[in-house]
């Protein structure tokens, strides 16, 4: 396979020193080579999701929709390869064999329809269809304790409702006020107490945030990003998602990341928490590198550096191999603007340090100011404080070259706490692997089997019939004399069989049952069955590695099977599918909780972005946001709570009834 990320030497590059002046942590150089140091581990497969998961990831993305390589099946069954010459492939989308069936030596008996039966697309579409209707809402709770004791005061001013109803009611009327009865009204303290944990004393603040959320939900299209993910789980057994601002609407969303193209560390939990450092591999024409520009509106590269980016990706990502004319044409375009290129964008966490110096003036007043980067001073009237800050840096960097662009700090940080940093990606990794990667040797069994099935098929003999000659000769009806087909024809049209008992020698056959003419039957008869029986059981096999049985996958539905059975068997199979489930909801509760930090953020300090949302959700929610943005952004929990079911629902209906 041809490396699709770059032809160099997958030599380790040391990581940047962190300990510097943050100045030059802003600097090209730097930048380049976290990014360098970053692209050299995923190389040398020291990540956790690594250089040579490419190819394993295409061929279980291949096996899940029932497109691997009919080659290896040709080869298993003993048919030579012909010689044919090996061309250059790429991994990242457009790989695979270039060798075709075409290009096989058949050999004895195997003429057969080499095409693909599998059953692992049926398995993910019930597996997505199970979890379509599926979901967990969204919930910002306030943590702090300003938050603990507005929900507090709410609750116990609706107790007061209830036991003080009649004298504040009098109070009301005194002052010509109209008396405000609350939508609901506890009879009970234990009412009270369930109906706080339920969330019935919710802040404006938290739903606010809320209603951000399913804001970003909706514009980010989740449903498909969702979709995604769980294909992803399915074959892959990982899932990336990564929060953002977008550039031109200044409004927080939320995007899927392929794995295939991913850089996560490697790191002991599933779920990729803390992570130093990631990013993904991303395909830009030259085109679009040109129409880059500096905020000064100056373009990022000059014409000379395009062209030497240019030349370094020749015969790479499906590029030509040779660039005939450098030169830009009579429509105003040059020849390697639809060249790709590989960028690298990366995000990576580092410790900033900012050096104080405390000082005592003429005054006697105590002053402080920013000092030197590595200057300490201990002295009587001066002392330095250094104050170290975790910051994310960002690049995005062109794979194999010295050139980068959009580094430096990144913007709208999300802060769980003020010593914390998060990045934009989040990751989550299935233990023991994908159901694909489980299914493979069944898969493969199942292809062998329906491929030796045809072939015993093409090489049956169709029924039909042993025929003792000598019986059928000399017979007579009458004065007519009957030849053998004349004999065979009646038997055919009459069932009936007119036969000589005896030989021409008048010896009778030593058979007691003997009968001149017996039917053949076709030849596929026993082993048919066994290879359709090996097709069923792998199928099975297949339902109890991956827990979904026939009930489930709809695919033999017993028509007298009880109902209480029925659910039975469907309660096992979400409870195999819980890890993928768990996997899901992980992954959305954290990149949420980002996107809550982001859109507090961004309402603080953008005013076109308060703008934007003041149109999308009305002045009354983006107000309250602008107010509680004035509070610490780590003030709000997120939690992810389950969707009632159909049969939940109908359960709630009946007993309020």
């Amino acid at each position: 396979m041809q490396n699709f990320v770059d032809n160099s030497t997958p030599n380790l590059y040391n990581f940047p020193a962190h300990d510097v002046d943050p100045a030059i942590k802003l600097r090209k150089d730097w930048n380049v080579q976290y990014c360098q140091a970053i692209h050299s581990l995923y190389r040398n497969n020291l990540t956790g999701i690594n250089y040579s998961d490419v190819d394993m990831f295409a061929r279980f993305r291949a096996y899940g929709n029932g497109n691997q390589d009919k080659l290896q099946y040709m080869d298993w069954l003993g048919i030579t390869k012909r010689p044919t010459p090996s061309l250059p492939t790429q991994a990242t989308g457009v790989s695979g064999p270039t060798q075709q069936p075409s290009d096989f030596v058949r050999q004895g008996f195997m003429n057969i329809n080499w095409e693909i039966l599998s059953v692992a697309p049926n398995f993910k579409n019930v597996i997505l269809g199970t979890f379509e209707d599926v979901d967990h809402d969204i919930y910002a709770d306030g943590v702090d304790e300003k938050s603990s004791a507005q929900r507090e005061e709410a609750k116990w001013m609706l107790w007061m409702e209830r036991e003080m109803k009649t004298y504040i009611d009098e109070v009301r009327s005194s002052v010509g006020l109209k008396n405000q009865q609350p939508d609901y009204v506890p009879e009970t303290m234990q009412e009270l107490q369930m109906f706080s944990s339920l969330g019935g004393f919710k802040l404006k603040s938290e739903i606010a945030i809320e209603e951000a959320m399913r804001y970003t939900k909706d514009i980010s299209e989740w449903r498909e990003i969702k979709r995604k993910i769980f294909e992803d789980l399915y074959e892959l057994g990982v899932a990336v998602t990564k929060d953002y601002v977008d550039p031109q609407t200044q409004k927080v969303k939320v995007r899927y990341c392929d794995p295939a193209l991913c850089v996560i560390p490697y790191v002991h939990q599933t779920e990729f928490a803390n992570m130093p450092f990631a990013g993904e591999y991303i395909f830009y024409t030259i085109a679009e590198i040109r129409a880059l520009n500096n905020p000064d509106g100056s373009p990022v590269f000059t014409e000379e550096e395009l062209q030497e980016i240019a030349a370094k990706s020749v015969n790479q990502y499906n590029n030509p191999a040779i660039i005939n004319n450098w030169y830009i044409d009579q429509f105003g375009r040059y020849e390697y603007d639809t060249f790709r290129v590989c960028v690298m964008d990366a995000e990576y966490k580092s410790d900033d340090y900012k050096f104080t110096t405390e000082r005592v003036n003429s005054k006697g007043e105590t002053v402080v100011h920013r000092d030197e980067f590595g200057k300490v001073r201990s002295g009587e009237k001066r002392k330095t404080h250094i104050t170290k800050t975790l910051m994310v840096y960002k690049c995005k960097w062109i794979v194999g070259t010295e050139f980068a662009w959009d580094y430096g700090h990144q913007f709208d940080i999300p802060r769980p706490t003020p010593s914390q940093a998060n990045l934009s990606y989040h990751a989550y990794r299935l233990k023991g692997g994908s159901m694909i990667k489980r299914m493979i040797p069944l898969l493969d069994s199942i292809q062998l089997s329906w491929l030796k099935l045809q072939n015993a098929k093409a090489k049956a003999a169709p029924s039909g019939l042993a025929i003792e000659y000598g019986s059928l000769l000399n017979i007579s009806i009458g004065n007519n004399k009957l030849s053998p087909l004349e004999v065979l024809k009646i038997r055919n049209q009459t069932g009936d069989i007119l036969y000589q008992a005896t030989t021409h020698r008048t010896y009778m056959p030593s058979q007691t049952n003997y009968k001149p003419i017996q039917e053949l039957q076709s030849g596929l008869g026993v082993q048919g069955q066994e290879f359709l029986q090996l097709i069923s059981h792998d199928i099975d096999m297949i339902r109890q590695i991956i827990g979904i049985n026939r009930i489930a996958d709809a695919s033999t539905p017993a028509n007298d099977q009880l109902v209480g059975v029925s659910e039975m068997s469907l309660q096992a199979t979400s409870t195999t599918l819980k890890p993928m489930y768990s996997a899901y909801i992980t992954l959305k509760e954290r990149t949420f909780r980002n996107v809550a930090l982001r859109v507090q953020l961004m309402v603080k300090f953008s005013g076109e972005y308060e703008l934007s949302y003041f149109r999308a959700l009305g002045s009354a929610i983006t107000q309250t946001l602008k107010i509680g943005s004035e509070i610490n952004n780590a003030m709000f929990g997120i939690r992810i709570e389950a969707k009632p079911d159909a049969q939940e629902k109908q359960n709630i209906i009946e007993a309020a009834l």
